[in-house]
C-alpha cells in the first residue's frame, strides 16, 4: 500500500504539492484519493497565492466550458501575486515567463483567441493534414525498422520520445543538426507546467529558443519554405496577420504542448494496449 493511502488527507495533498520524489514517481493513490474524498480543495488558504483545485472529470469539464472561470484578467493577477513573491532573481525570470505564455493561445479569450486560432487554421489545412500522416507514417516506419534486428523495442527510448521531436522540428522546419538543441528546450520549457520550480532555467530556454525562432522567422520571410512557418507567415483572414510575437507563441506551446505530451500518450497508450491484449 502506497504511504500516501495511509495520511491523513490534507498531510497527502501537502505530499503531492511539495513533489516529493514518492508522489512524483507514483502519484496515482493521491489523486484517487482526491477524486474520492476532496473532489473540490483550496491549496494555500488565506494566502494570496493560493488557488482551487477540482479533480473530477466532470467538474473540470463544467468550468472549462463556463465563461465565467476564463477570464485572462483574474488569471494574470494571480501570477503576478505569485511573482512578486519570488526572491530575485526568479521574479525577473517568472515575469519573462508569465509575459510569454499569456500570448499562448490557450490563455487567451475570445475575441483574441478565436482570431489567432482562425489564422492557425489556415496554416493546418486538411491537405497539411493528410501530408502529415502520411510523414508520420513513414517516420514510425523507419523507427521500427532500426530497432527490428534486434528483436527488442523500448516503446519511450526508441518510438515514443524520438517520433514527436522529429515532426515537430520538420513542421517549423528546423535543420536535424539542430534537434538535439530543440530536444533541450522542450525539456526546460516543460518545466512551466510544474509551478515554475526554477524560473531561471524556463526563462533562458524562451528567452534562447525567442532567439532562435526570430532567425527562422526572418530567412522564412524572404525565402519561404514548405514548413509550418513559412504557413504561418502567408496566412492571413480578413486582412489580419499573426505577428512575430504570436508565431513565437504559436511555436512555442507546439513545443512545449506537443513533445512530452505525445511521448507520454503513446506510452502510456501502448501500457493500457498490452494490458488489454483484446482490445
Amino acid at each position: 500500500m502506497d504511504s500516501a493511502t495511509k495520511l491523513p488527507l490534507v498531510d497527502a495533498i501537502a505530499a503531492y504539492f511539495s513533489r516529493t520524489e514518492e508522489t512524483l514517481a507514483n502519484p496515482y493513490p493521491i489523486f484517487h484519493r482526491l477524486r474520492a474524498e476532496a473532489p473540490v480543495f483550496r491549496v494555500r488558504p488565506g494566502d494570496p497565492t493560493g488557488y482551487y483545485v477540482l479533480t473530477r472529470y466532470a467538474d473540470c469539464a463544467f468550468v472549462a466550458g463556463d465563461p465565467r472561470f476564463l477570464s485572462n484578467r483574474a488569471k494574470f493577477a494571480s501570477r503576478q501575486t505569485q511573482r512578486d513573491l519570488l526572491p530575485e532573481p526568479d521574479r525577473t525570470y517568472a515575469k519573462s515567463v508569465v509575459r510569454s505564455t499569456a500570448s499562448w493561445i490557450l490563455n487567451i479569450d475570445a475575441p483574441d483567441h478565436t482570431r489567432l486560432r482562425g489564422l492557425a487554421n489556415k496554416a493546418f489545412t486538411a491537405r497539411t493534414i493528410t501530408l502529415m500522416r502520411e510523414r508520420i507514417q513513414s517516420l514510425v516506419d523507419d523507427l521500427l525498422d532500426v530497432v527490428e534486428p534486434s528483436g527488442h523495442l523500448d516503446v519511450i527510448a526508441d518510438l515514443a520520445y524520438p517520433l514527436p521531436m522529429i515532426v515537430i522540428a520538420e513542421l517549423l522546419g528546423v535543420p536535424v543538426e539542430d534537434r538535439d538543441r530543440i530536444r533541450q528546450w522542450s525539456h526546460d520549457l516543460a518545466l512551466t507546467f510544474d509551478g515554475l520550480r526554477d524560473p531561471g532555467i524556463v526563462f533562458r530556454a524562451f528567452e534562447t529558443f525567442d532567439a532562435y525562432l526570430s532567425g527562422i522567422i526572418a530567412t522564412r520571410r524572404v525565402q519561404p519554405d514548405n514548413d509550418l512557418l513559412s504557413q504561418f507567415i502567408v496566412a492571413e483572414e480578413q486582412g489580419d496577420r499573426l505577428t512575430r510575437e504570436e508565431m513565437i507563441a504559436m511555436c512555442v506551446l507546439l513545443l512545449v504542448a506537443g513533445h512530452e505530451t505525445t511521448t507520454n500518450l503513446i506510452g502510456n497508450g501502448v501500457l493500457a494496449l498490452l494490458r488489454h491484449s483484446e482490445q
